[in-house]
């Protein structure tokens, strides 16, 4: 019993020694090259990876930088700090990461070695510390958001360029939401405040609006869809209902527009439907001209 115990005893102190020297010597900057190499398969999207650090039970990259092959968006999408992948027998069927996205935001992945399908959930992240909002340039989006969901990649197109996006949904909820420097008309509206959004999406060719509710200085819902075009975003179709209305002390911030405003409100209320592209947006509003 005791030559057993120390022959155990031996072994754990051989594996200790074999970790700590593979841990001294790990080829992280091949392993996250090869990671890269991986996702970067997947069509529309890429990502660059600072070199990988092999601790007692997981892999650490300190940085994760993630980037869409459409134009005119920003670059990096978003950057995740601290990215961690579980060492387990789950590696040998995809990528499960982690990772913080800004201050105390956390995003989680599942990428499958077999492009088939990716999971993602994320919580408490902040709008304004992603960097793939800079797109809606004036606008300015601030608060905290949550999200769910699984997406199924296309076939690449030719060339290797993604045609459409990737089919599935998406489910989320934002708290505590500000929209800043938007306009419509041609006018500029002031600081709207959102206590809470609802927001489910199901994209594929077309990105259905299933639900999108929202409570605060604007209260109603938008339902309907958007046809992308990748290579042009600016170009992609709205067909969008609006069914929205406001609390008064937004109104009065309006000054010489709040006439305007109520010239088209019914009951208090504002119904419309949003055509045209995102670029060029028309709004044909119920008892108003189109714009």
């Amino acid at each position: 019993m005791r030559k057993l115990a120390l022959f155990l005893l031996g072994v754990l102190l051989f594996l200790l020694v074999f970790w700590l020297g593979f841990m001294a010597n790990f080829p992280g900057k091949a392993l996250s090259l090869l990671i890269a190499s991986r996702i970067n398969k997947l069509p529309g999207i890429g990502v660059t990876l600072a070199p990988a650090e092999l601790t007692w039970t997981s892999l650490t990259i300190p940085r994760l930088s993630l980037e869409a092959h459409a134009a005119r968006l920003p670059k990096p999408l978003l950057t995740l700090t601290d990215v961690t992948i579980p060492i387990g027998w789950k590696l040998l069927d995809g990528l499960p990461a982690q990772g913080t996205l800004g201050k105390q935001g956390r995003l989680e992945v599942y990428v499958p070695w077999n492009g088939k399908e990716l999971s993602v959930r994320a919580l408490q992240l902040r709008l304004e510390e992603i960097p793939a909002l800079a797109a809606l340039q004036p606008v300015k989006l601030r608060g905290g958001i949550s999200f769910s969901g699984s997406l199924r990649f296309p076939e690449r197109g030719r060339g290797g360029a993604s045609t459409r996006l990737p089919e599935g949904t998406i489910t989320g909820q934002g708290e505590a939401l500000q929209v800043d420097n938007l306009e419509i008309m041609g006018a500029k509206l002031p600081p709207t405040r959102l206590e809470r959004v609802d927001l489910r999406l199901k994209s594929g060719r077309r990105l259905e609006v299933e639900r999108l509710e929202f409570q605060g200085d604007v209260q109603g819902k938008i339902t309907g869809g958007v046809t992308p075009r990748l290579a042009n975003p600016d170009s992609s179709g709205l067909q969008l209902r609006i069914a929205v209305s406001f609390r008064k002390s937004w109104l009065e911030q309006l000054g010489a527009m709040r006439p305007v405003v109520e010239a088209f409100l019914r009951n208090g209320r504002l119904e419309a439907a949003l055509s045209g592209t995102v670029g060029r947006p028309r709004f044909n509003i119920q008892g108003g001209a189109r714009k």
